[in-house]
């Protein structure tokens, strides 16, 4: 996993609770996105990283400039992913099956 996107959703996490302390109300329209962000995050540990980083980015837009965080480390996922694709399509063009 991560660190960069761990550490981003636990921040925003973390944001969210400092919110209801403060601010009971506010906290509502922030759990949405919170829980979308977790979400993302279990489907990134489930190895469906594409649908994953792609929710925890639009969950993490609400924590911006805290979001920021996740947001980086969900595109860092999603390099990874390409890079990945990348190589095996180009693997598979090297060395065609008979």
């Amino acid at each position: 996993m991560n660190p960069l996107l761990l550490g981003g959703v636990v921040a925003n996490a973390i944001c969210a609770g400092g919110v209801w302390l403060v601010h009971g109300a506010l906290v509502q329209w922030m759990l949405p996105f919170l829980a979308l962000s977790l979400l993302g995050l279990t489907l990134i540990a489930l190895g469906h990283q594409r649908a994953g980083a792609f929710a925890v980015i639009a969950g993490s837009l609400a924590f911006i400039p805290l979001g920021i965080v996740a947001i980086a480390g969900a595109r860092r996922v999603l390099d990874a992913n390409t890079t990945r694709e990348f190589e095996l399509r180009r693997a598979a063009l090297r060395n065609p099956p008979a």
